[in-house]
């Protein structure tokens, strides 16, 4: 079947919360509250829409937003050499941990009330901006971050931003040069790249490659 969109009021609709007919037939669906607990890629899902549909923030009071809190990743000390002066686009939040990566090359979690780093992990290359998804697990194996890293595919441990040693060659796929998240369908992670361009499967668990088709 279609897989089910986000509905963003004012593209697809009327504003009022009903979507058009001709993208009501795709299934398109608002977010609620208790799924921004999980937002687990750049963007806010697999759907790409930048949109969650709350009440909380709106034009009359968003003026008076003032900062919670701030990170600063040189205060910080991080073990990153990198100094790269790039926005960070990739930033899933999961519960309260947010995932992010860093103007020194490095992964952190953030704990997302306070700020506070909880850990950091740093790659070999540098970390795609938008190179970042958290995958919730399947009973038979827990949760994991995946990230792309130069010409790696990495499987990162979202507790302590260890790699998950049963994932590929100790936590590493070699991929080719990638800039964007790879995407969870079912049992597999796929992923694309730029050079070579390619889009590839993986076995979401063992990283074990299952096809790739040249673009």
């Amino acid at each position: 079947g279609l897989p089910e969109y986000e509905h963003i009021p004012g593209l697809f609709g009327d504003g009022t919360g009903e979507p058009d007919p001709r993208v009501a037939s795709l299934r398109v669906l608002g977010v609620d509250a208790a799924q921004l607990e999980t937002w687990t890629r750049s963007h806010g899902g697999d759907a790409a829409s930048k949109y969650a549909r709350l009440a909380q923030i709106d034009r009359a009071n968003v003026a008076r937003l003032e900062p919670a809190w701030g990170f600063d990743g040189e205060a910080a000390k991080l073990r990153g050499a990198g100094r790269w002066r790039r926005t960070a686009q990739a930033a899933p939040r999961v519960g309260r941990t947010l995932y992010a990566a860093t103007a020194q090359d490095t992964l952190v979690a953030l704990d997302a009330k306070t700020g506070a780093l909880r850990w950091e992990f740093v790659p070999r290359a540098v970390p795609a901006r938008r190179g970042l998804v958290h995958w919730a697990g399947n009973g038979r194996t827990g949760p994991r971050l995946f990230l792309v890293a130069g010409v790696e595919l990495l499987a990162l441990d979202p507790a302590d931003g260890a790699l998950v040693p049963s994932f590929g060659d100790g936590g590493s796929v070699a991929i080719g040069e990638a800039t964007a998240a790879p995407a969870v369908v079912g049992d597999r992670l796929v992923a694309t790249t730029n050079a070579p361009a390619t889009v590839r499967a993986f076995d979401v668990e063992t990283g074990r490659e299952l096809w790739h088709t040249p673009l």
